[in-house]
């Protein structure tokens, strides 16, 4: 859903700013997120890096899913909704695999599965794409769980299209024993503060890089301020118009996660205003 401007398009994007811009949940304004179609629709739509959550299932399956429960995103086969909530690690993935993870959105994407992490690791290959992967909060997540993810990553040769993002800093320490190099966002939806920078300092490797990535909403000047310091960037969530597109670059910020915001959507609106 690109928006649309009486402007002349850029043949280059070269006056864009060099803020990334990465698929929210893949390009979810259009398909239902966090499915393979919501993927395949962000590289149709020119983003090159999808963002994606991952959930764990009763038998220790990594699938993609934002929520602890399923009941947001997901139908009955029938199409109905389900009635008692119903949490994605009570169930095994053959018991997901009963639930419709696309009609909610449209009957265009009626019978849609949820997807393993291995479905996406072989779409970020295949399409030369690359990956904000968010460990969710679960009960257990452990050294196990990680390597179950790293392993997949190594075995697909994706260690350098990978960042790993999580509001828990002892997930994001879990991977870094396994992956000293690993690129780790910190996720944040509070104001940036000494705490945030003793946190981001401790995910420091000898070898990795590291920054916030921040609520749109929380980032200020100060702010940036205090990042910029001690040599932290910033990227921010999840920025869908102008008016926060606008402050976040003009705080320097190195990239934006969006659920509907194209390069093409960014380089008329910045025709605009220059």
């Amino acid at each position: 859903m690109a928006l649309n401007f009486n402007l002349n398009f850029f043949d280059e994007f070269e006056n864009k700013n060099d803020i990334q811009t990465i698929a929210h949940r893949g390009y979810s304004v259009e398909a239902p997120e966090n499915t393979m179609s919501a993927f395949f629709a962000a590289k149709e739509n020119g983003y090159s890096t999808i963002e994606f959550d991952v959930q764990w299932t009763k038998d220790s399956a990594p699938v993609v899913l934002h929520d602890k429960t399923i009941n947001r995103t997901a139908r009955n086969e029938d199409g109905s909704k389900i009635f008692f909530n119903k949490k994605c690690e009570n169930l095994t993935y053959e018991e997901l695999l009963n639930y419709d993870f696309g009609i909610y959105k449209s009957e265009e994407y009626k019978s849609e599965k949820i997807p393993l992490f291995d479905e996406v690791i072989d779409f970020a290959k295949d399409n030369e794409m690359d990956l904000y992967i968010e460990l969710k909060e679960t009960k257990d997540f452990s050294e196990d769980k990680a390597k179950i993810l790293v392993d997949s990553v190594i075995e697909a040769d994706l260690e350098d299209n990978v960042t790993w993002i999580s509001f828990e800093k002892d997930y994001l320490k879990e991977i870094t024993e396994l992956l000293p190099d690993a690129r780790l966002g910190y996720l944040s939806d509070k104001k940036v503060s000494k705490k945030t920078i003793k946190t981001l300092k401790d995910l420091k490797t000898q070898d990795n890089e590291v920054f916030l990535d921040i609520k749109a909403s929380k980032i200020n000047q100060q702010g940036a301020k205090l990042l910029e310091q001690d040599n932290f960037s910033f990227e921010s969530w999840t920025v869908n118009d102008y008016n926060d597109f606008s402050k976040v670059q003009s705080l320097n910020c190195s990239a934006i996660t969006t659920d509907m915001l194209l390069d093409s959507d960014i380089a008329q609106f910045l025709s605009e205003i220059n």
